[in-house]
């Protein structure tokens, strides 16, 4: 088997394996972040969900943040 059908053989299972995997698209916003809250219990001084208070307090402790947009 050559290379380039290699390929398209993965890039078809890929894309078929994407298509029919479930996904979250129709939860509001408020289920997805109980879900999160459901599944990680937030160490005490993360700051979930709210992007300014963090940035309020990296600046007032002199600190980076590390944030993740989803």
């Amino acid at each position: 088997m050559n290379s380039s059908r290699v390929f398209a053989v993965v890039s078809a299972a890929v894309l078929l394996s994407m298509a029919l995997s479930p996904t979250n698209a129709g939860d509001p916003a408020s289920e997805k972040k109980d879900k999160v809250n459901d599944a990680v219990e937030l160490a005490a001084g993360w700051l979930y969900d709210d992007l300014p208070a963090a940035l309020a307090r990296a600046r007032k402790e002199n600190k980076p943040i590390f944030a993740a947009f989803r």
